[in-house]
């Protein structure tokens, strides 16, 4: 698949047979995927998604939608629904995932093999009632700050986090501005998970997740709190790796280099 501005593809040791989108949180880019093709199967070509405003999209304008965000996406993907593929998404990107894969079937009547969401309410949950993206500056960093997913060095430099400040605050109207329109449920397994100590998502909220799907729910409730699937990934890709191992099987290949 050629390098396109969303998407840019990892490179798998020869022809793909499944493809992984993944979809970053809010504020997040593609690099916090950088290290999965190392960990799933040989023939998996990992697909993180590059939202605008950041990495070598740092000049293109960030979005306040995640619908316009899905649609976008799904209209560069279309180019590379030749081989089985799955959606992964955490936090805000989980939202984003689901309506890719919504945006999918209304626009291809294709759907992806599995959906992994992390991190992230089901989406007919309402967001909070302040929503951060209106606090004022030092409002609005105190909060990103809790949430514990900015390094600390973008966080104490001011010089770059005033140009970032404008990617935050958009990726943040994206999430809190989102509202769901029921629809049928998609016809593919769902996959949660959830940090143990996230302040902010329960297991009621990933548990929901159940409501989506016409097919099987799994749910995984893992130590670590909001950001476990940078800050413990000795849990995390065991188990994610579990979940690639079925895939494979269930698509007819089986070689694997998934780390424990």
């Amino acid at each position: 698949m050629p390098p396109r501005a969303w998407l840019r593809p990892s490179k798998s040791d020869g022809p793909s047979k499944l493809r992984l989108f993944c979809f970053p949180y809010a504020g997040g880019a593609a690099s916090i995927y950088r290290m999965w093709p190392h960990i799933v199967p040989r023939t998996v070509e990992v697909c993180p998604v590059h939202p605008p405003g950041r990495g070598h999209r740092a000049a293109d304008p960030p979005l306040t939608s995640a619908i316009q965000m899905a649609r976008e996406v799904a209209r560069e993907a279309a180019v590379c629904l030749d081989v089985p593929f799955a959606v992964f998404g955490h936090s805000f990107g989980g939202i984003v995932a689901f309506e890719f894969v919504r945006e999918l079937r209304r626009t291809h009547g294709v759907l992806p093999v599995h959906l992994l969401v992390s991190g992230c309410h089901a989406p007919h949950f309402r967001r909070r009632a302040d929503p951060i993206h209106r606090y004022s500056e030092a409002e609005f960093l105190r909060e990103i700050e809790s949430l514990g997913g900015t390094p600390a060095e973008l966080l104490a430099d001011r010089e770059l986090m005033e140009m970032f400040l404008p990617v935050l605050r958009a990726d943040f109207q994206a999430f809190y501005e989102y509202e769901y329109v029921e629809g049928p449920k998609i016809d593919c397994p769902i996959t949660a998970y959830g940090g143990l100590r996230d302040p902010q998502i329960q297991e009621r909220h990933l548990r929901a997740w159940r409501e989506h799907t016409t097919k099987d729910f799994e749910l995984h409730v893992l130590p670590g709190d909001h950001f476990f699937l940078t800050k413990n990934q000795a849990t995390f890709f065991p188990v994610l790796g579990s979940e690639i191992g079925k895939l494979a099987a269930r698509i007819g290949f089986s070689e694997s280099r998934l780390s424990a």
